[in-house]
């Protein structure tokens, strides 16, 4: 889920640089812009994505930054939501596995390359946490695919926001 919610983040802020670049057509520049040589400028068919991924993607992004503290949470809260119901994500295990992110991952620093045993660690007590609860493995693993991965996007986001307010701060001197 973090990966497409990244993509998705991805998406929006590309397919918005580029309309502020003008190499795509907004909204409201009206039926297919000519420019100066007869050609038009593209649109979103045109780069092959339809208005509708383009919307979830900026659902996406902008959920995510009224949410900053709760990143992927936000993310994973709008993909549960928007998900077909055929996928039997077990939301309950989502909303478990979010508090948990919440309440008990932040930053201390970034995991060495190649070394998941924080996420392992993480992913392993909110195994137990949950269990305890009474969500089964069952359904945390029909939510999470790979628990410890998760875990480990949660440490790398949680690191990159604290760098990214510390950079602003730093530039608001």
């Amino acid at each position: 889920m973090e990966i497409e919610a990244a993509a998705k983040r991805r998406l929006a802020d590309e397919y918005d640089a580029a309309q502020e670049r003008g190499e795509v057509v907004g909204a409201h520049d009206g039926a297919r812009k000519r420019v100066p040589n007869g050609n038009a400028f593209a649109t979103a068919a045109d780069v092959g994505l339809s208005r509708k991924q383009i919307h979830e993607a900026r659902q996406v992004r902008d959920a995510e930054g009224e949410d900053r503290c709760c990143i992927p949470h936000a993310a994973a809260r709008y993909i549960a939501r928007t998900a077909p119901r055929e996928l039997s994500m077990s939301e309950r295990a989502i909303a478990f596995v979010e508090e948990f992110v919440s309440e008990n991952i932040h930053a201390e620093g970034y995991e060495p390359e190649g070394d998941h045993s924080q996420a392992e660690a993480f992913a392993a007590q909110c195994l137990a946490s949950a269990k305890a609860e009474g969500i089964t493995d069952a359904e945390m693993k029909d939510a999470f695919e790979d628990l410890t991965q998760f875990m480990a996007a949660a440490i790398k986001t949680a690191n990159d926001d604290e760098v990214d307010r510390l950079a602003s701060k730093d530039d608001s001197f």
